[in-house]
């Protein structure tokens, strides 16, 4: 909850960031933080997460895509250069989730994912230096489209909403 007066008649346009501390294994750094959209933040069209990756992690393997843009942040940690990177990052996209291409990353990055793209992997396969991940979706709640099998074994796209809490 936000302290209406610290931000006055602008309380509602404020989310004081909490500091989470689930167990992320070994490869994170805790506490991270994390904005859910809507749920924190009423009206809110923008889901993001910020979190430190200081050993190798396949953090999606599955691909996907969404209804709305995301954007994929990737810097250094020692701030205030965050061009102090060495890491090895493989990240997939394309139109075909059979025939994604992979894009490796070495160097602070910015991905723009346009809405109906599919990605992933992403997997930070060396990790020398800490990094900074953020991973940014353009809408209230999360939700990825992914493929599945129907129960003839008919390949379908399945919707999955989830709140991260």
């Amino acid at each position: 909850m936000t302290d209406s007066s610290k931000y006055g008649r602008y309380t509602d346009y404020f989310y004081e960031v909490q500091p989470r501390e689930d167990k992320l294994g070994d490869w994170g750094v805790s506490p991270y933080a994390y904005l859910n959209g809507e749920s924190d933040l009423p009206g809110a069209t923008y889901n993001v997460g910020f979190q430190v990756i200081k050993k190798p992690v396949k953090l999606q393997t599955e691909p996907h895509f969404h209804e709305q843009e995301q954007y994929h942040v990737f810097g250094g940690t020692k701030l205030p250069n965050v061009f102090d990177f060495e890491a090895e990052i493989e990240f997939y996209m394309g139109d075909d989730p059979d025939n994604l291409e992979k894009i490796v990353i070495t160097k602070p990055t910015i991905i723009r994912v346009p809405r109906g793209v599919w990605h992933c992997p992403l997997i930070f396969k060396s990790v020398v230096k800490p990094v900074f991940f953020q991973a940014a979706l353009m809408y209230g709640k999360y939700a990825a489209i992914k493929r599945g099998t129907d129960k003839d074994g008919k390949s379908i796209l399945l919707y999955e909403a989830k709140e991260v809490r």
